[in-house]
């Protein structure tokens, strides 16, 4: 069942759509658009392997170029994807999680929290041994 988001959702994906930051390389983009695909696949508790398996014509190798950002993903396994899993386009490109199931934004929120927590932690670290 499919419902909408209860809470606003902090997006970090606002500065990364090429088209909302002309400094942005294509490169750049390719490695954000890696990063969501990935966060997707482990907020739905999916295993990089299962997800290879899952989607024709998708090896592991393959997949692990996406997440790293070295190509972009094939349209076809997006368009799958998101079909299969509640996930956006807009999500996986943009950062933009309207549209996405109630329950996938969810797992996407604290996910992205994980991640935003992650890296400001060598920050902290950094700051605390400066004081």
């Amino acid at each position: 069942m499919l419902h909408a988001v209860k809470r606003p959702i902090v997006c970090i994906a606002g500065k990364l759509h090429p088209g909302e930051n002309p400094g942005m390389s294509k490169t750049a983009h390719m490695v954000e658009v890696g990063v969501r695909l990935r966060m997707a696949i482990e907020a739905l508790g999916l295993s990089q392997a299962a997800v290879a398996r899952a989607f024709d014509g998708v090896t592991a190798p393959k997949l692990g170029n996406w997440l790293r950002g070295d190509h972009y993903p094939d349209e076809y396994f997006v368009k799958q994807f998101c079909d299969r899993y509640g996930i956006t386009a807009d999500w996986i490109y943009r950062g933009v999680v309207s549209g996405v199931s109630g329950d996938a934004a969810d797992a996407l929120w604290k996910a992205e929290r994980e991640l935003q927590a992650a890296q400001s932690e060598p920050a902290h670290r950094a700051a605390e041994k400066l004081s």
